[in-house]
């Protein structure tokens, strides 16, 4: 009996060492998809999957996802420490009237608000053809570090970027990318309801075009270096809510219905150019300051700051 019994213990032990060791396997450091790919496939690169929601599942936490050759690789919800990378191909997500094209939601995991996302090269167009539009480009739920890199967000029926942690230590960098055509903020960052937020932030060397409300929203607590970024065509160039703070270097807000609108918040310009607005600085409360070199002019009202720093 009693070697009955050390058999079937040692059968169930070659099988799980089995299972675990088949797990760890299918989980990748590097996965890839391709436009003529299967889910089904093991996500290699001679058997790459068909979409990023298939390839997610078989990639290691802090691994990374690249794409082929072109192709649509569908909505997906981002749970782990990953890199999405569309490299020199087209790595694109049509919403098609999903409620969000991305999501980034560590919050189910085993060590929730700890992980780093980084989408590089992608480009993420909330229409897919399909009306409605998706709602969000890239909805940030929970995450430590989000880093948004040469990436085209359009076609949104709310938010090109949806910042809604309010978690202290949150990051958010989002550089070299194109967002355009959204029904409201271009950025948002902060809860869309009550509540502030804790992130900080680092935009530079972006393209933000006809959002019907915000390009940049900062909502309060949050902390934001913004630089060689232009926000025009829109409702505001950037809105700083109260209690937020924002260095603005060496950017744009021209050609908007309110090229800044400083509503509590703790605002410094340098080399910020704002024309051709109906309101080119408000600041119904909180302080813009500015060193001599910005450029707030040709505007219909608004060309003056709260207060100017001399340059030595």
């Amino acid at each position: 009996m009693n070697k009955f019994r050390f058999t079937i213990n040692a059968v169930a032990i070659a099988i799980f060492m089995f299972a675990f060791a088949s797990l760890a396997q299918a989980q990748a450091t590097r996965t890839w998809v391709s436009g003529v790919g299967d889910d089904v496939n093991p996500c290699s690169r001679t058997a790459p999957c068909k979409t990023f929601a298939g390839a997610i599942s078989k990639t290691a936490d802090n691994g990374e996802i690249d794409c082929l050759d072109p192709g649509g690789f569908g909505v997906v919800t981002i749970t782990k420490s990953i890199v999405l990378d569309g490299g020199g191909t087209l790595g694109s997500i049509l919403g098609g009237g999903s409620p969000s094209c991305l999501i980034i939601n560590d919050s189910g995991s085993g060590s929730p608000n700890s992980k780093t996302v980084t989408l590089r090269r992608l480009s993420i167009n909330g229409s897919g053809g399909v009306n409605p539009q998706s709602n969000v480009g890239v909805n940030i739920v929970s995450a430590l570090r989000v880093n948004i890199q040469n990436c085209y967000i359009y076609n949104v029926s709310q938010q090109g970027v949806l910042d809604s942690r309010t978690g202290a230590g949150d990051k958010l960098s989002i550089v070299n990318s194109t967002i355009h055509n959204i029904g409201l903020d271009g950025i948002h960052v902060g809860p869309t309801a009550a509540g502030s937020s804790n992130t900080t932030v680092q935009i530079d060397g972006c393209e933000i075009s006809s959002s019907a409300q915000d390009g940049i929203f900062i909502k309060g607590g949050a902390t934001a270096a913004i630089r060689t970024t232009n926000a025009s065509l829109g409702a505001v160039g950037i809105q700083i809510d109260s209690g937020a703070s924002a260095v603005i270097m060496s950017c744009n807000f021209s050609g908007n219905a309110t090229g800044i609108d400083n509503t509590g918040g703790t605002t410094l310009l340098s080399d910020v150019t704002v024309a051709f607005c109906a309101t080119g600085v408000a600041i119904p409360n909180g302080s813009v300051t500015g060193f001599s070199n910005n450029n707030i002019s040709n505007n219909t009202a608004g060309n003056s700051l709260s207060g100017s720093i001399l340059q030595h």
